[in-house]
């Protein structure tokens, strides 16, 4: 994950833009946003180890394909408890 990245997500939760333009480093959370932000990142790096998973399964073998498509339902279903 790049600043880049976290800047985006930041802003998709609602975290309020800094009065400087460049000064990102100063930010303004409520709990709600705060909690919205951690969703967000939460759900990105569920998503970006599914992928891992569904990588395996392209580099090994039929026979355990299936254990790799088992464990990248697993981790995307997490955000659905």
């Amino acid at each position: 994950m790049n600043q880049d990245e976290i800047f985006r997500m930041a802003r998709e939760a609602g975290v309020t833009k800094p009065a400087e333009p460049d000064a990102w480093d100063i930010f303004q959370f409520n709990y709600e946003t705060l909690e919205r932000f951690a969703a967000i990142v939460a759900a990105y790096e569920r998503e970006e180890c599914a992928k891992l998973c569904e990588d395996e399964i392209e580099r090994i073998r039929p026979l355990y394909s299936v254990t790799a498509e088992n464990c990248t339902k697993v981790i995307r279903a997490r955000g659905k408890e």
